[in-house]
C-alpha cells in the first residue's frame, strides 16, 4: 500500500460472471501469486472488461467482501506488454 492508500498488483484479467448469452459481466484479476481480486464494476473498472486474459498493473482500494473475497476499487491500470 502507498502513501495514498492504494494497493498496486499485477496479474491477469479472467471472466468472473456472464450474463444469461454468455457475455462477460465481471471481471477479476488473479496474481501470480494465486491470489483473486474481483474487480468493482465502477466506471473505471467496467473498462477492464475490454482487457479480458490480459496482463496488468492495477492500482486501488481493497476491500474485504463476502466469502473472503477482495474486492479493488481500480483507480488506475496499465495494460502489459507480452
Amino acid at each position: 500500500m502507498d502513501s495514498n492508500g492504494l494497493t498496486t498488483i499485477r496479474g491477469l484479467i479472467l471472466p468472473a460472471d456472464w450474463d444469461d448469452r454468455g457475455n462477460i459481466t465481471a471481471t477479476c484479476i488473479t496474481t501470480y501469486f494465486e491470489e483473486e481480486y474481483f474487480i468493482d464494476q465502477n466506471p473505471r473498472g467496467e473498462e477492464l472488461l475490454a482487457f479480458v486474459r490480459q496482463r496488468v498493473k492495477v492500482s486501488g482500494i481493497v476491500k474485504d467482501g463476502n466469502h473472503g473475497k477482495k474486492i479493488l476499487t481500480v483507480k488506475n491500470y496499465e495494460i502489459l506488454e507480452e
